[in-house]
């Protein structure tokens, strides 16, 4: 393990005259001032970039792009939208949507849908630092010159217990998709069948089924029957 030596010893390593100091800043403080320094350059990078403030683009854009969003897939304004699962018109809907979005931040509209939604994750990145940086400046015009470097960072960080919660949905979504492509014969069949399971033997039993019913959507081209 190592160790600090004469000037750079902790406070209390040097009042206690301790030669050799093991303590070690886990969570240290940052001054806002510092901060701001770097949220002016930032701010004058997205300007060039975009040719438009953040904060005209922030009162135009209409886009969601919060990673933790369960339905984000379906979501015709959410940037993780699923063209290949969506239908020919909510396609068409998030297609002129996403247009317009790229529009406001100046983002050439050359390629696919998919190129454009990569360009837009690309300015999110950016506008989710801005988001950071203007937190810091409402604590600096608040009165506080210094702020814990944690407490900026978890403001960037998912719960654990969510990032936990759709990671397993992610897992039980892939594999009853799996068995539904699999499944030979009606597909309501299927969706029968999970649910009974579900009702009678996961959350309820055969006397005492529970009220769990498997959501799904019909595509124009699926026969359910």
């Amino acid at each position: 393990m190592s160790f600090k030596e004469l000037a750079d010893r902790c406070d209390r390593c040097k009042r206690q005259a301790v030669d050799q100091c093991y303590h070690h800043d886990v969570c240290y403080s940052i001054t806002t001032e510092k901060f701001l320094e770097e949220l002016d350059v930032v701010l004058g990078c997205y300007h060039e970039r975009h040719g438009k403030s953040y904060a005209e683009v922030r009162l135009e854009s209409k886009l969601k792009m919060d990673h933790m969003q369960v339905n984000k897939s379906s979501d015709v304004k959410h940037v993780d939208f699923s063209i290949e699962h969506g239908s020919p018109e909510q396609v068409r809907q998030y297609a002129h949507f996403i247009l317009r979005e790229c529009m406001i931040r100046g983002i050439p509209v050359t390629g696919t849908v998919t190129d454009w939604q990569a360009a837009l994750k690309c300015c999110f990145l950016l506008e989710k630092s801005l988001d950071m940086l203007d937190l810091v400046k409402q604590l600096h015009e608040s009165g506080r010159l210094n702020v814990p470097l944690v407490e900026v960072l978890e403001n960037l960080i998912p719960c654990i217990l969510h990032l936990e919660n759709c990671a397993k949905e992610k897992i039980i979504t892939s594999i009853l998709r799996a068995g539904f492509n699999a499944h030979n014969g009606p597909k309501i069949g299927f969706i029968s069948n999970v649910q009974h399971c579900i009702q009678c033997q996961v959350l309820g039993t055969e006397t005492k089924p529970s009220q769990w019913k498997l959501k799904y959507s019909q595509p124009a081209d699926l026969q359910l029957f």
